[in-house]
């Protein structure tokens, strides 16, 4: 996509000169990740915000192309802006009954205030909304990041039990389902947590488990977004190189 990069934008500046504010918004949403992949982080919020500025209706695109922007806000640390845009998408995605989108924007919510902004509280009730989605919605996919979000999220309030327990479950799921990109990311995450509880021997185990490159990955043997560098919230630990926001999922097909 690099080679037709500047083709893509030349689509996305005739679709917004000639009026066609939806086929513009569908494309940046769904070029937001080629962004954030290839480092055009400044270039694709740029475009996001052009178009979502040129107003519209509210619609599934306008709240992909939400979350795209979001996600490249988040990926330039800039959280007050993807904390808005999450927002935002969540908010017309809940109008446009989309249970999908919905569940997007919270994660990504709640991964935002609770693992880089440390608020932990004001994160809480985001996840008791979250669960009752998948509770309504029990698709796999959701279920397992709704499982590793919260994961994600104890490890942060420094519940190390409550973490585990959460991966856990997780990583039965992510076997059963052979979803080896995402099991290296829980055992990761599991790994972290045993050697802030001490248990050294557990983390080494977990550390040998992670498989080394998802078939199809490339040159960093990873699948979906790039792994950053959480930050330390008020008070939480620090991690290492861990999985980003939950918009990494796809839409469920059924």
């Amino acid at each position: 996509m690099e080679a037709e990069h500047a083709n893509l934008q030349a689509a996305l500046r005739w679709a917004s000169q000639t009026g066609d504010t939806e086929m513009a918004l569908l494309l940046a949403a769904r070029l937001w990740r080629f962004w954030q992949l290839r480092g055009h982080l400044a270039d694709g919020r740029r475009w996001l915000e052009e178009i979502l500025a040129a107003g519209g209706p509210a619609s599934m695109a306008r709240a992909k192309a939400l979350i795209g922007l979001a996600g490249l806000c988040y990926w330039q640390g800039d959280w007050d802006a993807a904390e808005t845009a999450y927002g935002q998408a969540r908010e017309l995605a809940k109008g446009l009954d989309d249970w999908w989108l919905e569940l997007e924007a919270l994660f990504g919510l709640a991964f935002t205030l609770a693992c880089h902004r440390g608020e932990l509280q004001a994160a809480a009730p985001i996840e008791q909304q979250f669960q009752a989605i998948i509770a309504q919605h029990p698709n796999p996919l959701a279920m397992g990041l709704g499982l590793a979000t919260s994961q994600m999220m104890r490890l942060f309030a420094g519940d190390l039990d409550g973490s585990r327990s959460y991966g856990e479950q997780c990583l039965a799921g992510t076997r059963a389902l052979g979803e080896r990109w995402y099991e290296s990311q829980i055992l990761r995450t599991l790994a972290l947590t045993s050697m802030l509880q001490g248990r050294y021997q557990p983390s080494r185990r977990r550390g040998a488990g992670m498989p080394r490159r998802r078939p199809g990955a490339g040159r960093s043997g990873r699948r979906g977004p790039r792994p950053g560098s959480a930050g330390t919230g008020r008070g939480g630990p620090r991690t290492p190189r861990t999985s980003g926001h939950p918009g990494c999922g796809g839409r469920p097909t059924s």
